[in-house]
């Protein structure tokens, strides 16, 4: 594969403002501050800055310790090393894997199954796609979202409410409460069970609470007391 230097990012052609980077040996290159749109398989090292709204293709590398700018966006099976950090709404397609202590700004997607080490935390908002894989010790922010058959390692914690306890973090339903056209996520946690509806958030008993207050279907205090169960709690 071919090596490449900053000499030669300065020669690459541009389009619409966006510098065209082919197929690659990055390694050599450090700090990448203007927007690129990088081929598939191109490769980076440690340590390296990319601006934002950069663009990469399918199946590229990437050494630890790299910092990602805002809006940047990843084709399917990327590899990242440890402890890279990426900005807000940062876009990844699927089988990216994850190394060690990555961090995620608000608002980043994901596509389906897309693996994560332990420690790696996330900022509000952010989505999963289902088949997600996620170590030891993750920490989810605020209304994130999350796909079917997502798996969670042991000490995982969600809502900023602590790490989960039982077997299976949260509990999904839809339609059956106050807002029918959105996911209801029922989180098992240390501190309590907590409710999440969009920007809703509650334990289970003020939950409870509201839905007598605005008169609620009998259904919704079913599920609710079927939750509790599930988790062994009252």
């Amino acid at each position: 594969m071919k090596k490449y230097t900053d000499l030669d990012l300065a020669s690459f052609d541009k389009i619409g403002g966006v510098i065209q980077c082919p197929t690659g040996d990055y390694s050599q290159i450090h700090v990448f501050d203007k927007i690129y749109s990088f081929r598939s398989r191109s490769i980076f090292s440690d340590n390296c800055v990319f601006n934002e709204e950069c663009e990469f293709g399918k199946d590229c590398e990437f050494g630890s310790c790299c910092t990602f700018g805002r809006w940047c966006d990843f084709g399917r099976n990327c590899d990242f090393g440890n402890d890279c950090t990426f900005a807000v709404s940062c876009n990844f397609d699927v089988w990216c894997n994850f190394g060690e202590s990555c961090s995620f700004d608000k608002s980043c997607t994901f596509g389906k199954n897309c693996t994560f080490s332990k420690w790696c935390e996330f900022g509000d908002a952010c989505t999963f796609s289902r088949d997600c894989n996620f170590n030891e010790e993750c920490e989810f922010g605020a209304r994130c979202t999350f796909g079917g058959d997502c798996d969670f390692g042991r000490g995982c914690s969600f809502e900023n409410k602590g790490a989960y306890v039982g077997n299976y973090p949260y509990l999904i339903f839809m339609g059956f409460t106050f807002k029918d056209d959105r996911d209801i996520y029922f989180f098992n946690l240390e501190d309590g069970i907590y409710v999440r509806c969009s920007h809703y958030l509650a334990t289970i008993d003020e939950f409870i609470l509201t839905l007598k207050s605005r008169n609620a279907k009998p259904i919704s205090f079913d599920i609710c007391d079927l939750v509790k169960n599930t988790f062994k709690r009252q």
